[in-house]
């Protein structure tokens, strides 16, 4: 193993670290990293912020934006509350399909957009199949 591949396994431990810790919002320890990266040259300073160009990265960001403004509105309380008064009027067992169906649902609508944006920019050469 090089010196470059030590000091990278070894930030991305104390990056999951801190991650799993959650003491320090998960934006600051991802630009800290960022930071240590191009400070000890893991990362060439010409592509530090490439990353941010990326399509998926938006739709990263656009996620969690979504998220905090349904958390915050409080429309995730509501469902939750729905979804668990639901299960006491029936049986767990019957409202485990009912929220399984909805993520399968959720997680091929995902899946294919990230399929149909594979297709349009497979310049990258990696598909989630893996290297093409």
């Amino acid at each position: 193993m090089t010196t470059e591949q030590g000091l990278l396994f070894g930030l991305l431990f104390f990056v999951f670290v801190f991650l799993i810790w959650g003491r320090w919002r998960y934006d600051l320890v991802a630009f800290v990293a960022l930071l240590v990266a191009l400070l000890t040259g893991i990362v060439p300073k010409e592509q530090a912020f490439s990353g941010f160009g990326h399509p998926a990265t938006v739709i990263v960001a656009l996620v969690l934006i979504i998220s905090r403004g349904l958390s915050n509105s409080g429309v995730i309380e509501l469902l939750a509350r729905h979804v668990v008064d639901a299960g006491r009027q029936k049986e767990q067992t019957q409202s485990i399909p009912v929220i399984n169906a909805t993520v399968i649902r959720v997680n091929s609508r995902r899946h294919d957009y990230a399929d149909r944006h594979a297709a349009k920019h497979h310049h990258c050469g990696i598909s989630r199949y893996g290297a093409r």
